[in-house]
């Protein structure tokens, strides 16, 4: 139930901001509210790690390969 207080609440603060301030700073604080960009962000560490691992296996590969 507070999830959803809290969606709401924000989806309020986004349209008065959108009314006095325009779509673009309505647009800034909806993305810095995104639950959803909040989860991607916490997720490049890992996502650059995975990267990172790929390339060393892939490079070995190459090497064994030769």
């Amino acid at each position: 139930m507070n999830d959803n207080l809290d969606f709401i609440r924000g989806r309020i603060r986004v349209n008065l901001v959108a009314t006095v301030y325009g779509k673009d700073e309505a647009d800034k604080i909806a993305l810095e509210t995104d639950p959803l960009i909040e989860k991607a962000l916490g997720s490049l560490p890992q996502a650059r790690d995975l990267l990172a691992k790929a390339k060393r296996y892939m490079a070995s590969k190459a090497q064994t390969q030769r």
